[in-house]
């Protein structure tokens, strides 16, 4: 089983279930020290709609701020979110 994010009719990632739900973790922690909203909406059905304009405003100041730090903590969580994103694969 699988879950669908989407732009309007266009898939752009169909993850497992456990695969989306960290992932959706991950985003919902972000957005509370961003403090707004990443245009990820909510999982219905196994499908949510992405607003491509909210998320790139979001993936944009996540960007700005991680290049902002060298905290051990934000580098370590950094460094393992692009561990698992390689080993997740194509």
């Amino acid at each position: 089983m699988s879950q669908y994010f989407d732009v309007g009719e266009e898939t752009l990632w169909n993850p497992s279930h456990g695969a989306s739900r960290l992932f959706r973790r991950q985003v919902a922690v972000f957005e509370s020290e961003l403090g707004f909203r990443s245009g990820i909406g909510p999982m219905v059905n196994d499908e949510c709609q992405i607003d491509p304009v909210a998320f790139e405003t979001f993936v944009n100041a996540l960007l700005a701020q991680h290049r902002r730090t060298s905290h051990a903590l934000v580098v370590l969580s950094r460094d393992v979110g692009d561990r698992r994103h390689a080993l997740s694969g194509p």
